[in-house]
């Protein structure tokens, strides 16, 4: 029986130890190395990414793609980091994680700061008004306009270079930009169109509604790293290749998006 159980105990020890792909050159009594990925993200931007309390772990599209994308570069393990989204730039600079996954619009301002992917998922912008509001939903009937946007957002960023007479607001993230609007201490809120939806649909569908259907503008979203490390570049997107040949993708996509 003693036997037995040593037995077990050793199986136990090696699957252990090959969890974190452990190497057989590695003294017993040390811990196994995990070739970790370390990612920034903001998990205030859902479906995207958002933080579940609950379970205590990230979810969300960028954060399912984040971990297809990791796994096809050879990493066990997934770090995520969750950072202000206006400070994402800046910690990539200085090179606080290997990467940001945060549905970051690729821009040209933003290209000369870091490297982007290919882009992986499109989006557009929306005007989201008080639920008995009768603003338009256009550029001109902002003027004048108290608008609230998420600091550091491509929305703050064309808000502030394309509408006129505009008081532009920063603010945390959407959902604290839709509080203001459904209390009345803004006019009008511009939001990516997926993630106002989710807030709309699960939590302020009674306060706030989109003010029209005009797409403001588009973007796509990219996988950023720190600027000049095209190597890093290259193995990114040879990995979103091959997640979206394998049918991956299109798999998480359904998942969060719908068909």
């Amino acid at each position: 029986m003693k036997k037995f159980f040593m037995l077990m105990f050793c199986v136990v020890m090696a699957f252990a130890l090959a969890g974190c792909g452990g190497s057989n050159e590695k003294n017993a009594s040390q811990a196994p190395e995990c070739k970790v990925l370390k990612v920034a993200t903001d998990a205030n931007f859902p479906p995207f990414e958002f933080y579940q309390e609950q379970s205590k772990v990230h979810t969300g599209f960028d954060i399912a793609l984040a971990k297809a994308v990791a796994k096809q570069m050879g990493y066990e393990k997934v770090e995520f980091v969750n950072v202000d989204f206006k400070n994402i730039l800046t910690g990539l600079q200085d090179k606080k994680y290997d990467m940001a996954v945060a549905a970051l619009s690729i821009t040209p301002e933003r290209e000369r700061l870091v490297d982007f992917s290919e882009a992986y998922a499109e989006d557009g912008y929306k005007v989201i008004v008080s639920k008995n509001s009768k603003l338009g939903d256009d550029f001109s009937a902002l003027a004048g306009k108290t608008v609230v946007a998420e600091e550091g957002s491509y929305a703050e960023e064309f808000l502030k270079s394309k509408a006129k007479d505009v008081k532009v607001v920063p603010v945390r993230d959407t959902e604290a930009g839709i509080k203001l609007v459904a209390a009345g201490k803004a006019d009008a809120l511009v939001a990516s169109k997926i993630v106002a939806s989710f807030f709309i649909t699960h939590n302020y569908s009674a306060k706030v509604k989109f003010a029209g259907e005009t797409i403001l503008d588009k973007d796509k979203y990219g996988i950023a790293v720190a600027h000049g490390n095209q190597e890093m570049v290259k193995k990114v997107n040879e990995a979103l290749k091959e997640v979206k040949r394998s049918g991956e993708y299109k798999n998480i996509y359904s998942s969060y998006f719908g068909n």
